[in-house]
């Protein structure tokens, strides 16, 4: 008897292994499917054109479907958007140019799915940008097809930028301050978390040059005590006898700081890295016009921070004031063997009397999808 309840109860499990929400199969011109009718007639109408004339504006395949369930059952929103996605075949099989927004209501989780073709365009971080900062503030307030419309319209101007909907109404005054705020790099750039980790990591890099410069001009007035001490002839001690007082009174100071051109030296890549991963992060592909811009930026911006930066210092620290003062003069009047030279000379110029030695020393439809995309729950 045993045998015969497992047997059954075995044949039960493998034959009804779990309960599946039923993909529906949608009508020809049909791009919006609401099994959870969460839209009206009219949104639906409205959602529905946007979405054919996104593809009509592509001619190329494409095509964007708009999903809506209660609830994906045992499933997750990633596997339930995968097997949609390839069970509908969106977007072209030869160019794999499908996109499927889906959403379920009661699980309270939404994903945008990812065609193969449009992997390189929208990206994961793209797709998840997009589901935190457009999606899901409308969905926590309700605004269901709001959150559905800018989603759509920021997915289709990353694909096209020039797309414009005839469907859309004047009332969406909410979608075009959110659709485009991510498309300008600067918005993000001059937000208060950048600007106070760009300081902060100013402060570090100036701290570090300024304990490396400290120990190197130090050991350089030593070395340079040192070879007046055993200076044989007279007139190599009188030649050297003014430069030593100056170091020596130049070794006043606790610390030594480093001069504008190395700090910007060792800050630009650090710079340019920070800028990368922010604007990577909120989204932004990584490119070669994207890289170059960023580098250009981080160039411009580095430099006025930098001058910002040096010009407060010389203006409210007075020791920075004088140090870098004496070390000019330092440079302009040291002998031409002076080992603390080298450490300024590529800062400051020699004088006239000194030229010579500058010149010797020289300077230096069918379509499927792999899973790509992004999810988010409110």
């Amino acid at each position: 008897m045993k045998i015969y309840l497992i047997t059954f109860v075995s044949f039960f499990f493998i034959t009804f292994p779990t309960f599946s929400q039923e993909v529906v199969q949608v009508e020809h011109n049909q791009r919006v499917m609401d099994k959870a009718n969460l839209l009206s007639e009219a949104e639906k109408i409205t959602l529905n054109t946007t979405l054919l004339e996104f593809e009509k504006q592509q001619n190329d395949g494409s095509q964007f479907f708009v999903y809506i369930v209660n609830s994906t059952q045992n499933e997750t929103i990633e596997e339930f958007a995968y097997r949609v996605f390839n069970t509908i075949k969106i977007g072209s099989k030869t160019l794999n140019n499908g996109i499927l927004i889906v959403m379920a209501v009661d699980d309270r989780k939404v994903r945008i799915e990812i065609g193969l073709g449009y992997e390189a365009i929208i990206t994961d971080v793209q797709a998840g940008r997009i589901i935190r900062g457009i999606i899901l503030p409308k969905f926590k307030m309700k605004e269901y097809f709001n959150g559905i419309m800018d989603g759509v319209i920021k997915t289709i101007h990353i694909i096209n930028p020039k797309f414009h909907s005839s469907s859309i109404s004047n009332e969406f005054t909410d979608y075009n301050q959110t659709v485009y705020s991510l498309e300008n790099p600067f918005e993000h750039l001059a937000k208060f978390p950048v600007i106070i980790m760009h300081v902060c990591l100013l402060i570090f890099v100036f701290a570090i040059l300024t304990y490396l410069k400290t120990n190197q001009i130090q050991s350089a007035i030593l070395k340079e005590i040192y070879t007046y001490d055993n200076l044989q002839t007279k007139k190599s001690r009188d030649t050297w006898a003014q430069h030593i007082k100056r170091i020596v009174e130049y070794s006043k100071y606790k610390f030594y700081y480093p001069p504008y051109k190395v700090t910007f030296i060792v800050m630009l890549p650090s710079c340019f890295i920070l800028i990368t991963i922010f604007l990577f992060i909120h989204g932004y592909p990584i490119n070669f016009e994207n890289v170059f811009f960023c580098f250009t930026l981080a160039f411009f911006y580095n430099m006025f921070s930098l001058l910002l930066f040096y010009l407060i210092l010389t203006i409210f620290w007075k020791p920075f004031k004088m140090q870098i003062k004496d070390a000019k003069i330092i440079a302009m009047n040291s002998p031409k063997n002076s080992i603390l030279l080298r450490s300024y000379s590529s800062s400051f110029s020699r004088s006239s009397s000194s030229s010579s030695i500058s010149k010797g020393r020289g300077s230096r439809g069918g379509g499927s999808s792999r899973g790509g995309g992004a999810s988010g729950s409110w």
